[in-house]
């Protein structure tokens, strides 16, 4: 583990490094994306550490500031991070003109680069951490061993996810059950890893697509009647954390687990027709 405390990470971390070291040339221009949780903040946390260790000036910034030009004064080429950024569509063309050369920008966004952007800047994709780093994770954090393999199960490599559950399983007795711990995180997370959700209607869609196999415009309309199909299948798609795969959309594995725990609390009956309705519908 890192002295941050963040697991694995390590191609990342090297291509980071060279810009910080200067081997890379000239301004550059990093784009770390991946959803809610998966450690985009950590990562710059990380990176402002590091930069700080080699003696160069780390500067965090709103995408508002660099609109206006807003750049360091007298500090030389610097490594600017710019956090949350989910909303630009001009990106590329406002970084290179806001710093002298050598200074590294780098971008955390949940979004994907726009197609445009190919090119202007490097795309640092951040996956969830595999079953060995999220074995290093939990350990680190002091998950009795007893209690991994649902934490495990819970966090499906989402960093964030991983370290609630963990602080549900630390702080709980040896009579919480798993169905518990499940609730919990789900309970905690649903929002930090969703975010704002327009109407009932596209919060059923987004249960309907953590519970199918796949979700198609099709589905929609045979499970959700109160929406029209191929507004929130546009909706679902658009989302940072669900994938279009040849069946369909598919929401990331932590985000499906949440989803699900949620839905199972709060509202089982209708996970059971949400169940029912796609036995009917295959």
């Amino acid at each position: 583990m890192t002295q941050q405390g963040q697991v694995g990470r390590t191609r990342e971390m090297a291509l980071l490094r060279a810009a910080l070291a200067g081997t890379t040339g000239g301004t550059v221009a990093f784009y770390v994306c991946g959803p809610g949780g998966i450690g985009k903040s950590a990562l710059l946390r990380r990176v402002a550490h590091e930069a700080g260790s080699l003696g160069r000036p780390v500067v965090r910034r709103d995408i508002a500031d660099l609109e206006s030009r807003v750049v360091p004064a007298g500090t030389g080429p610097a490594v600017i991070l710019i956090d949350d950024c989910d909303h630009v569509d001009r990106l590329p063309e406002i970084l290179p003109r806001t710093g002298p050369p050598g200074t590294v920008f780098i971008v955390a966004s949940r979004r994907p680069p726009a197609p445009r952007w190919t090119g202007a800047l490097r795309v640092v994709a951040l996956a969830p951490l595999s079953a060995a780093q999220s074995q290093e994770l939990i350990r680190e954090l002091g998950v009795p061993r007893d209690r991994w393999a649902t934490v495990l199960s819970v966090g499906r490599g989402n960093p964030l996810a991983l370290r609630v559950a963990a602080r549900v399983a630390a702080a709980g007795t040896e009579f919480l059950r798993d169905d518990d711990l499940r609730r919990e995180v789900a309970v905690s997370l649903f929002h930090r890893l969703i975010g704002d959700i327009p109407s009932g209607a596209h919060r059923q869609a987004l249960e309907v697509c953590a519970v199918a196999s796949g979700t198609t415009e099709d589905l929609l309309r045979a499970t959700v009647p109160a929406g029209g199909p191929g507004e929130l299948f546009a909706w679902l798609r658009d989302r940072p954390f669900v994938a279009s795969r040849a069946r369909g959309l598919f929401p990331s594995a932590a985000v499906r687990e949440v989803v699900r725990a949620e839905l199972h609390w709060r509202d089982p009956e209708a996970l059971s027709r949400y169940r029912t309705a796609m036995v009917a519908f295959a």
